[in-house]
């Protein structure tokens, strides 16, 4: 999330304090998971990962406010 609202007189790419945000959950696993797991990510069957974003999707797990 960055610094900056509607109603900013000029652009701020400095992210908000304390306020971590990804960009998508790919992001997000190579930035928070071991090294293992992301050593394991291009071996994923599409099966695999289209099971797991079906049931992110349907879960609203990850969901915007």
């Amino acid at each position: 999330m960055l610094e900056c609202t509607e109603a900013s007189q000029t652009f701020s790419d400095k992210p908000v304090e304390g306020y971590e945000s990804m960009a998508d959950v790919y992001t997000m696993t190579l930035d928070k998971c071991s090294k293992d797991v992301v050593d394991q990510l291009p071996k994923a069957k599409a099966v695999f990962v289209d099971t797991v974003y079906q049931f992110l999707a349907h879960a609203k797990v990850i969901s915007y406010a």
